[in-house]
């Protein structure tokens, strides 16, 4: 009996496509990736998982499958390197979609399973008030609590926003008295 490669799932996102597939006999799925659909590069292998669909959305991709008796869950911000996530489950993880700010994945038995809201933080420009102004961005009408840090470990809160039309900013007028501060947003 031969080997047979089934592409099981595609996404695209960051300029790439990737895919999902699985190779009869393997015993483990492989995501590949493209640029332009046609030409594909050499899969990235997860190993003893079978991965049976992709999505991407808000500059993450996600990959999801069964490990060992167990969910997977893969993700990636740019399609070449891939974090193994818990999923918490020993449920089959069939396919993967992206709406209303939430990651939706599906199984066997009727398993459905919802991430939290998916925000992204990213500094946006320099107003002429000084201070480095952020953009955050998400679902509509999500309650924001911005975190702030100098050692991302000690964390603690410096605004609440509501995500007015997906998106919001603000301006840290503290952010110049520090060699180095990050920030987080958390969904409440």
């Amino acid at each position: 009996m031969t080997n047979a490669t089934v592409i099981l799932g595609v996404a695209f996102g960051e300029d790439y496509f990737a895919a999902v597939e699985f190779t009869n006999g393997s015993g483990g799925g492989t995501i590949i990736t493209s640029p332009d659909g046609v030409d594909w590069s050499a899969g990235v292998s997860v190993a003893g998982a079978a991965l049976n669909g992709v999505a991407y959305a808000e500059g993450l991709f996600v990959a999801v499958g069964s490990q060992r008796n167990q969910s997977v869950i893969v993700t990636s911000p740019s399609g070449g390197v891939w974090t193994t996530r818990s999923a918490g489950s020993s449920t089959w993880l069939n396919a993967v979609a992206y709406g209303n700010g939430h990651f939706v994945v599906v199984g066997l038995g009727g398993a459905i399973a919802e991430s939290q809201s998916v925000l992204r933080l990213w500094p946006d420009r320099l107003p002429s008030s000084g201070g480095l102004q952020y953009e955050l961005s998400g679902p509509s009408g999500e309650n924001c609590l911005i975190h702030v840090s100098t050692d991302f470990t000690t964390w603690a809160p410096l605004a609440n926003i509501v995500l007015t039309n997906g998106t919001a900013h603000f301006v840290d007028p503290s952010e110049k008295d520090f060699n180095q501060r990050f920030y987080r947003a958390v969904a409440q």
